[in-house]
């Protein structure tokens, strides 16, 4: 009888990596980068105890009482949520866990895209060392997986052909006339990303830097080198003299 051996897979190997890197190496940091955090724990303590959002401001003496937009609620509610379940700890091993999971969807959009899952790792490790300055309980962390997670949408959603995933042919490129399930499953990323940070106009940036994309190559033709390069069979065939 044959043992079956568990071999975890790249991405999960990225996420327990960071996860431990960042809630066990970069607490103390995280935690006393700057005074952000505290706010924002502080603004969704204060709707979570009166029950609604924050319309004026109830913090400031000199702007007590003056409009204000809460516009990054959602992240709030969540960190203070976090804070009053589990205190600082809790909020520090949270944030490692956006964290991680944002490196954790990289890698795993590295390897549907058909990169080497060693280089894929590897790709991970400049990444996160270049964000590591980033690494604040604070509400752009949600963006930093949001970001990730509509580029897999636009990358395998809005693909135009129906090869198989890490087919070499194939050719990712989002449609200029989208799906229904791309568009729905956008509507919802966008309608949750908005109410947790303002990085959601990043978004719509990428967005539209892959429609106009897209429409060159209609215009144009296909600009991927792959379409100039000679075909397999050409490159098997055996050379005549």
């Amino acid at each position: 009888m044959s043992v079956r051996r568990f071999h975890p897979s790249i991405p999960a190997i990225v996420f327990v990596t960071w996860w431990v890197v960042a809630a066990i190496v970069f607490p103390h940091r995280m935690l006393n980068a700057d005074g952000d955090m505290l706010r924002h724990i502080s603004h969704g303590r204060w709707m979570l105890e009166h029950g609604r959002l924050i319309t004026e401001d109830p913090f400031s003496f000199s702007k007590g009482g003056q409009p204000f937009v809460a516009f990054e609620y959602g992240s709030q509610l969540i960190y203070a949520s976090v804070f009053e379940l589990a205190g600082l700890a809790g909020v520090a091993i949270f944030a490692a866990l956006l964290i991680a999971t944002a490196y954790a969807l990289l890698a795993r959009f590295l390897l549907r895209r058909g990169v080497d899952p060693l280089l894929a790792y590897l790709a991970t490790i400049p990444a996160a060392v270049l964000g590591a300055v980033h690494w604040v309980p604070r509400p752009h962390l949600f963006t930093l997986v949001a970001v990730v997670v509509l580029l897999s949408l636009l990358e395998t959603e809005g693909r135009k052909d129906g090869k198989t995933e890490g087919d070499s042919g194939a050719r990712f490129r989002p449609s200029v006339l989208p799906s229904f399930r791309l568009l729905t499953l956008t509507a919802i990323l966008f309608a949750t990303w908005a109410n947790l940070h303002g990085g959601f106009l990043f978004g719509l940036v990428l967005i539209g830097m892959y429609l106009v994309a897209d429409v060159a190559e209609l215009l144009f033709g296909p600009t991927e080198a792959g379409s100039r390069a000679p075909s397999a069979e050409r490159r098997a065939a055996p050379v005549r003299r």
